[in-house]
C-alpha cells in the first residue's frame, strides 16, 4: 500500500512538472508574439505629423551655400538650421530620402526626436530615437537619450550602437567645433581641416 501510494505521488509530482514545462512554454510564446506586436505597432502620426513645404528647403540649400561659400573664403562658418527646414531637406533631397528612411524629424526639449522605418523579414518596424547632439574631437555624435521599436524601450547600449551605425559612413571633412540646440533650431560651428 505504501508503494503504491509512493508510486501515486512520484506521477503527480510527474504530472505538475510536464504542466508546469507546457505553461512556461505557451507564456514564453505568448510574450514572444506580444513582443512582436508592440514593437510593430506604429507610433501615433498626431505626434509626428510632418509637413514641409519648398520654401523651407530653398532657404536650406541656401543656407548650405552660404556655410560652404564661408569655409572656403574663411576657413569658418556657422550655420543655423530650422527644424523646418531640416525636415524639408530630410524628405525633399532624393538622394538623401533614400540613404535614409527617416519618417519623422523634431526638435523637442533641447533633443532631435527622429522616426526611423524599417523592414525586417516582411514586416516594417519603426525606431524611435531621442537624440541630445555634441561636438567631439570634430565630429558630431549622436547621444541617444531614449530609444524605442515600436512602443517597446531599447536598451542603452543598443539603442547607441544602433545610433552609431546610422552615422558610420558619414565623415564629412570639416571639424566641427561646436553643435547646439537654441529652441527648435540647431546651431553648428565649423572648420576646416
Amino acid at each position: 500500500m505504501n508503494k503504491m501510494k509512493k508510486n501515486g505521488n512520484m506521477l503527480k509530482a510527474n504530472l505538475r512538472v510536464k504542466v508546469a514545462i507546457i505553461a512556461v512554454i505557451l507564456i514564453s510564446i505568448f510574450l514572444i508574439y506580444l513582443i512582436e506586436f508592440l514593437a510593430s505597432w506604429p507610433l501615433p502620426r498626431n505626434l509626428y505629423h510632418t509637413e514641409t513645404s519648398a520654401e523651407a528647403y530653398l532657404s536650406m540649400l541656401y543656407k548650405l551655400r552660404v556655410f560652404q561659400d564661408d569655409l572656403q573664403n574663411k576657413n569658418i562658418a556657422v550655420i543655423e538650421l530650422t527644424q523646418e527646414e531640416i525636415k524639408a531637406y530630410i524628405f525633399y533631397d532624393k538622394e538623401f530620402a533614400r540613404e535614409y528612411s527617416i519618417d519623422s524629424f523634431y526638435i523637442k526639449d533641447g533633443n532631435l526626436e527622429v522616426i526611423i522605418s524599417n523592414k525586417i523579414r516582411g514586416q516594417i518596424y519603426e525606431l524611435w530615437f531621442s537624440f541630445h547632439l555634441e561636438a567631439k574631437e570634430g565630429n558630431i555624435i549622436l547621444l541617444v537619450s531614449q530609444a524605442k521599436v515600436g512602443r517597446l524601450p531599447l536598451p542603452g547600449i543598443l539603442s547607441q550602437y544602433l545610433a552609431n551605425k546610422m552615422v558610420e559612413g558619414m565623415e564629412p571633412e570639416l571639424f566641427f567645433d561646436k553643435v547646439f540646440i537654441n529652441g527648435e533650431k540647431i546651431s553648428i560651428i565649423a572648420k576646416k581641416e
